[in-house]
């Protein structure tokens, strides 16, 4: 594992327009415990291929200025024991289906 962080406890990526997904080496931070992303146009949470085998511990997740977010994603839920700190802001899609879900 040399070289890929273990031990990393903050990620924070921001004002990244072209970046589009976050690397498949994410799944190696198993210590992180805070994660911020904000200001990032084109990148999607939620693809399937990347993502689903993540096994993170976060304690604190804020997510900001993602246009292309519209569902939370759903390797977030192998945090749901330990997450303390939720915190979303100008998500214009999600704030979306949100309200479509309040309104069923």
């Amino acid at each position: 594992m040399e070289g890929r962080l273990t031990n990393l406890r903050t990620l924070f990526v921001g004002e990244s327009p072209s970046l589009t997904s976050l690397s498949l080496s994410i799944k190696h931070l198993t210590a992180l415990e805070n994660l911020i992303i904000v200001d990032c146009e084109e990148l999607s949470l939620t693809d399937k291929e990347e993502n689903q085998d993540l096994k993170l511990s976060l304690q604190l997740l804020m997510i900001g200025k993602l246009p292309k977010l519209e569902v939370l994603p759903q390797w977030l839920q192998a945090s749901a024991n330990t997450l303390q700190h939720l915190s979303l802001s100008s998500m214009r899609l999600l704030s979306r289906s949100v309200s479509k879900m309040e309104h069923h």
